[in-house]
C-alpha cells in the first residue's frame, strides 16, 4: 500500500468513526431524553395564615411526610411531585383547606395500571404555636422535628421517625422502623414489623413490636409500661432516676443483667423470667419477647 493510499485510508476510517460516534450520541442522547420526559418532577408551595389554624390533620397521604416545627409567620406547604410514565405532575394533587380551624391536607395520585403513576411528597413548616392532629400517609415515610404535644405520626407502609417532640407522642407504622430522639413527654411507639430505638425520652408507655429489635433508653415510665417484641431482642438502657418494678419474660432466649446494687435488686430470677426492682420500685414496668433476649443496662 502507498503512503498516500495510507493516508486516506486511515482518513477514510476516522470519518466512519466519528459519523458512528455521533450517531451513538445523538442515540444515547434521545434516550435521555426520553427518561427525563418519563420521570418528571415539580415543586409547588403554599402559605396558610396561621390565625386561622388551630391544628393541622394530614389524612391519606400518598407520599412521604415531613414536619418542621419553628418560628415562623407562615404555615408554609411545599408539595413535591414526582410523574413517571403517561402522567403529568398537573395530575398529581394536593387539597389544601381550612375547616373549623382545621387545616386539612390530602395527596393525591391517578392510578394508570401499566401507564405510569407517581408519587406526592410533603413538608410542612409550621410556627410552633399551631397544634397537630395526625400526620398519616398510606405509603412513605413520616418525619417530625419539634412536633407539638399530642401528635400523632402514622405510615401504613414506611418508617418513621421523632426528633425533639415537645411533648407526648404516638407513633405507628405497619411495616417500618422506628426512631426516636428526643421527647418532652410521654412515648408510644408501635410497628408490626421493624425496629424501634429511643434515646431520651422524658418517659415511656408502650413500645412494642411483632417482629424486630427495641433499643431503648429509659429514664422514667408511666404505669405498666409496656416493651414488648414478638421475635426480636430487646436491649434496656435504664437511667439513673428511674424507679420502677421491673417484671422481664422471654420465652427462648437469655437474660443479661447488671450485678445487684442499690439502683438494682434482683427478686427472681429463672431461665424465662426476671422480678427486680429498680430504685424504690414504684411504677410497675413489663419488658417481654417471645423469641430473643433480654439486655438491661444501668
Amino acid at each position: 500500500m502507498t503512503g498516500r493510499n495510507a493516508a486516506k485510508t486511515t482518513t477514510t476510517r476516522r470519518r466512519l468513526l466519528a459519523a458512528t460516534g455521533v450517531g451513538l450520541g445523538s442515540i444515547l442522547a434521545g434516550c435521555e431524553s426520553v427518561r427525563q420526559l418519563d420521570r418528571e418532577r415539580i415543586r409547588e408551595t403554599r402559605t396558610v395564615d396561621p390565625s386561622r389554624v388551630a391544628a393541622i390533620n394530614v389524612a391519606d397521604a400518598t407520599g412521604d411526610v415531613a414536619f418542621i416545627g419553628e418560628s415562623r409567620d407562615d404555615i408554609k406547604i411545599v408539595s413535591k411531585k414526582h410523574a413517571t410514565g403517561g402522567v403529568s405532575p398537573q395530575e398529581l394533587d394536593t387539597e389544601v383547606q381550612v375547616a373549623e380551624n382545621r387545616l386539612e391536607i390530602t395527596t393525591d395520585e391517578p392510578q394508570l395500571l401499566g401507564l405510569g403513576g407517581g408519587r406526592v411528597a410533603l413538608e410542612l413548616r409550621v410556627p410552633r404555636n399551631v397544634a397537630v392532629h395526625r400526620l398519616h400517609t398510606n405509603h412513605g415515610s413520616v418525619t417530625g422535628v419539634r412536633v407539638p404535644n399530642g401528635a400523632t405520626l402514622e405510615t401504613l407502609d414506611g418508617d418513621v421517625s421523632v426528633t425533639r417532640a415537645r411533648g407526648d407522642v404516638s407513633v405507628r407504622s405497619t411495616k417500618g422502623d422506628i426512631t426516636v430522639d428526643g421527647t418532652g413527654g410521654d412515648l408510644s411507639a408501635r410497628t408490626s414489623d421493624g425496629t424501634i430505638q429511643v434515646r431520651d425520652p422524658a418517659s415511656v408507655a408502650v413500645l412494642t413490636t411483632k417482629s424486630g429489635n427495641i433499643t431503648a433508653e429509659i429514664s422514667d415510665v408511666v404505669d405498666e409500661a409496656l416493651v414488648e417484641s414478638s421475635a426480636g431482642d430487646l436491649l434496656l438502657q435504664l437511667g439513673d432516676e428511674l424507679s420502677a418494678a421491673l417484671s422481664a419474660h422471654t420465652a427462648t432466649g437469655e437474660f443479661s443483667i447488671p450485678d445487684q446494687t442499690p439502683q438494682f435488686r434482683v427478686h427472681r430470677l429463672t431461665k424465662t423470667r426476671l422480678r427486680a426492682a429498680v430504685d424504690n420500685g414504684g411504677t410497675s414496668m413489663t419488658a417481654r419477647t417471645d423469641d430473643g433476649d433480654i439486655t438491661i443496662r444501668i
